[in-house]
């Protein structure tokens, strides 16, 4: 285990080594501390980072419930106080009375609030900071909807009819902005892209379709190429690996062919906007989305069968495979990505059909 650890430390030296000389312009606040994004190692490090919060939570406040899976945390309290005198400040009230000690109130960049000093003054989300109140004296039915909701996500329900099944990818792509009464048209502000209900309408298809005999709908296939259009190609980059497993699951060879292109082009057209004129910064961001990209895309290509995929002089009867024995023909990064995620058995076992 102590081999294990020396050789994650290395890497995340030589991550942080290898993005110094950029996060110092696009995330100042991030220079002296921070862990890789996707790595395992990650998620075990970010818990145990925050191991003492958790401890003085329980030992110092002891909430009704307390709650925490790495960066998500819930608490609730059995009798708050909140005065009707503090409306439209209950939250910072709150929040400065009861966790006080824990959470500190400013202004600092985008945070409203952070964690103390002595819990490394990580930053909260304002837009993910959520109040709900429930008074015992009117309807709980809120909070039982939210019991249920908490319920229906556990693994437990995973295999059940799913209604993202039966329904187009629109449907739960975007979220109406509202501004007063639903009821009115007036009251419509905009539409607003949803990443986690397309994430878990893409992952209820994929799922489906890996346990049961299903056909394919084009009808998502476009809506899914609509809603990847332009910026939004960018912003959504963390469901190109699961567009491209539905795709490959479905068989739809080339259309995932035609989606990493259209990926391709959408990195080529990132420009940075920063106070700092980098163009240096342009051309890493771009090296690092087409590198994400091609990893995307190889983790999956993983799973096929590679005696046809990356043999061109080959006769194969899965003529459908063709496509994407082109897209790689001839790339050897690629080729060479696919053969050490299948030797390192680093691919996704969820969607292998047998051991």
């Amino acid at each position: 285990s102590l081999y294990l650890n020396e050789k994650i430390s290395q890497m995340h030296d030589m991550y942080k080594q290898i993005i110094a000389p950029y996060i110092c312009v696009t995330h100042e606040e991030s220079v002296s501390k921070g862990i890789p994004i996707g790595f395992t190692s990650s998620a075990i490090l970010a818990n145990w980072y925050l191991s003492d919060f958790d401890a003085d939570i329980k030992s110092k406040i002891n909430p009704a419930y307390y709650g925490r899976y790495v960066d998500d945390i819930l608490f609730v309290f059995s009798s708050p106080s909140i005065q009707p005198s503090e409306k439209g400040k209950e939250i910072i009230n709150f929040i400065d009375s009861a966790l006080g000690d824990f959470i500190n109130h400013d202004n600092k960049g985008d945070a409203i609030f952070r964690l103390s000093d002595e819990y490394h003054s990580l930053p909260i989300q304002k837009d993910k900071l959520i109040f709900h109140y429930f008074d015992r004296n009117h309807s709980l039915a809120g909070l039982r909807v939210f019991k249920q909701e908490v319920e229906n996500r556990s693994s437990a329900f995973r295999f059940l009819p799913d209604e993202h099944i039966e329904s187009d990818l629109d449907k739960f792509a975007y979220d109406v902005l509202l501004n007063g009464s639903a009821n009115k048209f007036r009251s419509i502000m905009g539409l607003a892209e949803n990443e986690t209900e397309l994430s878990k309408y893409i992952s209820s298809h994929i799922l489906a379709h890996r346990l049961c005999n299903l056909t394919s709908n084009e009808s998502t296939l476009k809506q899914i190429t609509l809603f990847f259009r332009g910026e939004n190609c960018i912003r959504f980059s963390r469901l190109w690996e699961k567009v491209l497993a539905y795709t490959l699951i479905t068989k739809k060879y080339t259309f995932s062919r035609s989606f990493y292109k259209s990926i391709q082009d959408s990195i080529e057209k990132i420009k940075w906007h920063g106070d700092n004129d980098e163009s240096d910064i342009s051309s890493k961001i771009k090296t690092a989305m087409n590198e994400y990209a091609d990893i995307s895309l190889c983790l999956n290509l993983a799973l096929l069968d590679l005696d046809v995929i990356l043999n061109d002089t080959q006769e194969t009867e899965q003529k459908e495979l063709i496509p994407i024995r082109k897209m790689i023909n001839g790339d050897a990064d690629k080729v060479k990505l696919i053969e050490r995620f299948r030797d390192s058995n680093l691919i996704r076992h969820n969607l292998v059909s047998w051991p």
